[in-house]
């Protein structure tokens, strides 16, 4: 019996899904069971598997999984994420769970749920808002700021614009103004309507 023990635990651990899987089917196992919330000791692997993976859809899993986990240490991850990823719907899932990490969201429909509507919650107006003590990690709206700025897509400008409404960024007013009256967005209309909107969210004289 003694030997039988350590035998079963090999063999279960062989059997659990594999981030590094060949199987498409088994990353995202592998994902969907490290996505509940504060798990911190999960966030590097899930980084590190995320700038290995080369399918989109499973690149945005891991992406909604760092937001459901909502632990800080997960930000210069989706900052990367935001600022170099090529398919917009994962810059744009990138932009949504750096808000998670901020703004808790409760989403009772479970992972695949909230990985199906990308940016779902965070797109519906009133946008949800920040509380007024929070704090808001630097990096985190530097890392709007540059999609913001430098974006080829519209819409993620766009996104970029709201979440930094929604986040209270007062200090990246002056990064608005300008985005506001830059070329870029001479004819980006809705990207000048959402910067317009995050500075009277921001609620404050200097806009």
């Amino acid at each position: 019996m003694s030997n039988v023990l350590p035998l079963l635990l090999v063999l279960s651990l062989a059997q659990a899904p594999s981030l590094t899987s060949s199987s498409p089917r088994e990353r995202r196992e592998a994902i969907e069971s490290k996505a509940f919330l504060a798990n911190r000791d999960a966030v590097p692997a899930l980084v590190e598997a995320y700038r290995n993976e080369p399918l989109k859809d499973i690149r945005s899993s891991i992406i909604v999984a760092l937001g459901t986990i909502r632990d800080r240490s997960a930000i210069p991850g989706l900052a990367g994420a935001l600022q170099r990823d090529y398919e917009k719907d994962v810059r744009l899932q990138a932009i949504d769970s750096l808000l998670r990490l901020y703004i808790p969201i409760a989403d009772d429909e479970g992972f695949w749920s909230f990985f199906s509507r990308v940016r779902g919650l965070f797109s519906e107006d009133p946008r949800p808002l920040v509380g007024v003590n929070e704090y808001v990690d630097q990096t985190a709206r530097e890392a709007l700021v540059v999609a913001l700025e430098r974006d080829f897509d519209p819409e993620v400008r766009m996104e970029s614009a709201h979440a930094l409404g929604s986040l209270r960024s007062v200090d990246q007013l002056p990064a608005l103004t300008e985005a506001l009256e830059g070329p870029r967005n001479l004819q980006a209309t809705d990207v000048r309507v959402a910067i317009i909107r995050a500075m009277g969210v921001i609620g404050s004289q200097q806009a």
